[in-house]
């Protein structure tokens, strides 16, 4: 056989490995592709097979598996301009938007688990919403979060006021802190173990005009209870933000979910929509 001969051979060899290859890489992608699909899917069942809209008193019920909390053909990278209200009583939607492009949060596939999330740049991300609703009022509210700075005054809720309990904030005091405070009334939480960012959190925020403020926090494999039962003060008045706490006080990180009840739920309810969220977001719940 020629030396000519031989370098064709090996030509055509290397030309098959290299089809053999791409034939491979694609065949993985295409796997991973199908498998953040199953992700996807799985958690849109397991939140609309939820007990969230069997629950009574629900306000506001903001996620992001499902297509239509947000305007069709979302895509990777869109900026957000409305998150709509899941809740069944189309009547009365509370649905944050936001007008100002620059101010619009960012729609990102894929964060944890195959399900999206909505990232807030911390900076001047976020979405205004009335809160009236929650004046004088018990509430139980749920958020799921991955935040993304161990920043001080790192609030997921918050509202614009400037008058004792005037607004709602809910967020990261500080690295190791969380608050629910109504401004002026505030119950901070130091959390051990030491949370860390960019890892997925579950809070419960409940508060009762009779037995003050009640917080608890769930991690895997790990939970915290707090309450202060002299915190009775109700808010008075209430404009309120989701991704900013007010003033230049921006939420950096990603937002999965928020519900919002007018009452402060029975334990059992409560059990159930975190036992809903611990299964969506695989957080396992430790009680």
């Amino acid at each position: 056989m020629s030396q000519k001969t031989k370098k064709a051979f090996s030509l055509i060899e290397l030309s098959i490995v290299i089809l053999i290859i791409g034939l491979l890489v694609a065949g993985v992608v295409k796997g991973q592709q199908l498998y953040r699909k199953m992700q996807l899917t799985s958690a849109q069942n397991i939140t609309v097979s939820s007990p969230v809209n069997r629950t009574a008193d629900l306000k506001m019920w903001l996620e992001t598996s499902l297509k239509s909390s947000f305007v069709n053909n979302i895509n990777d990278g869109d900026l957000v301009a409305i998150w709509n209200d899941q809740k069944l009583d189309q009547k009365s939607v509370i649905s944050p938007s936001q007008s100002t492009q620059a101010n619009k949060p960012t729609f990102k596939e894929n964060v944890y688990n195959g399900i999206p999330g909505l990232k807030f740049d911390g900076t001047n991300d976020y979405l205004p919403y009335d809160g009236s609703f929650l004046v004088n009022s018990d509430y139980t509210i749920f958020v799921v979060d991955m935040r993304g700075s161990n920043k001080s005054q790192n609030y997921f809720i918050g509202g614009s006021g400037g008058s004792p309990n005037s607004i709602l904030h809910l967020g990261y005091r500080s690295a190791s802190a969380v608050t629910q405070a109504h401004y002026f009334n505030d119950m901070d939480v130091t959390i051990t173990p030491t949370i860390g960012i960019n890892q997925i959190y579950l809070h419960v925020f409940r508060f009762s005009k009779t037995e003050g403020k009640f917080y608890r926090f769930y991690q895997n494999d790990h939970s915290l209870n707090y309450g202060d039962a002299e915190q009775t003060s109700p808010l008075v008045a209430y404009n309120g933000f989701v991704g900013r706490g007010g003033g230049v006080n921006y939420y950096n990180g990603h937002l999965f979910e928020i519900i919002v009840f007018k009452r402060a739920l029975k334990n059992n309810e409560r059990e159930a929509i975190e036992n809903y969220l611990g299964q969506k977001y695989s957080i396992k719940i430790v009680r």
